[in-house]
């Protein structure tokens, strides 16, 4: 009588459901996953530098440490144009051109004791234009800077960035947003209900400018990425115990 050899199960995968692939194919079929954004500030405005160093470092601390969600990436889209030939439904689409229009992106922030967000954003706003006058001259300082008032010196830029799980690669495109100036500040605060006391909730901050994507782009934000990886990365196998 023959003798059954056992079956060994390390060469197989036995999901139900899906492809039964090799071990070496199997790491294709792994998800990419949300939640995993970075935000890298790459300049912060002059006026800020040169008048309000506090909110330089705010400015970097909020966005890309108590920044809990982000929105206003557009979709990209092809244009076409149809090419009628013989009856009016025949017709063979042509590609134009495309579009990737930003309009302007939304960061979620956390606010804390002393609202050091809507100060920061409420006097960035009245730099770029006194709201009761509508002169743009910094609060009077503008001839103190090169250049007066121009964007130069009243914009910030960031980089917006999706990494893998492990937060060692991007992925997809990494998007840069220069000439970035915010939109409003809202004065929620100032709402509340006799008997109810709440914690100051974040604040949406919409932020206009120009968006731009590429290699070199892609680059910058993949070697910041593994800056901060080494930074973070407080666990490490080969860290000795203590």
């Amino acid at each position: 009588m023959a003798t059954v050899q056992p079956v060994s199960l390390a060469d197989y995968n036995l999901w139900i459901g899906v492809p039964n692939v090799s071990e070496n194919l199997l790491k294709s079929f792994d998800p990419s996953y949300t939640g995993n954004v970075h935000i890298f500030v790459i300049k912060t405005p002059v006026i800020f530098d040169r008048f309000y160093p506090v909110f330089s470092a705010n400015l970097k601390a909020v966005l890309e440490r108590a920044s809990t969600s982000f929105s206003g990436i557009p979709e990209m889209t092809m244009n076409y144009q149809d090419q009628v030939h013989g009856f009016a439904d025949k017709k063979v689409p042509h590609a134009t051109y495309s579009d990737f229009n930003f309009d302007q992106g939304t960061i979620r922030c956390l606010e804390f004791k002393g609202l050091p967000v809507y100060n920061m954003i409420n006097t960035w706003l009245e730099n770029l234009s006194d709201p009761i006058s509508k002169i743009q001259d910094y609060r009077g300082r503008a001839s103190e800077l090169t250049g007066g008032y121009s964007l130069a010196n009243h914009t910030c830029s960031f980089i917006v960035v999706t990494a893998d799980p492990t937060h060692t690669m991007i992925q997809g495109r990494a998007h840069y947003i220069t000439s970035a100036m915010p939109v409003s500040i809202t004065n929620d605060h100032f709402n509340w209900n006799s008997g109810e006391i709440a914690i100051v909730e974040g604040y949406d901050i919409a932020f206009k400018g120009v968006l731009r994507v590429g290699p070199i782009v892609d680059a910058k934000a993949q070697s910041l990425l593994t800056a901060r990886k080494a930074l973070i990365n407080y666990y490490n196998d080969k860290t000795p115990a203590l």
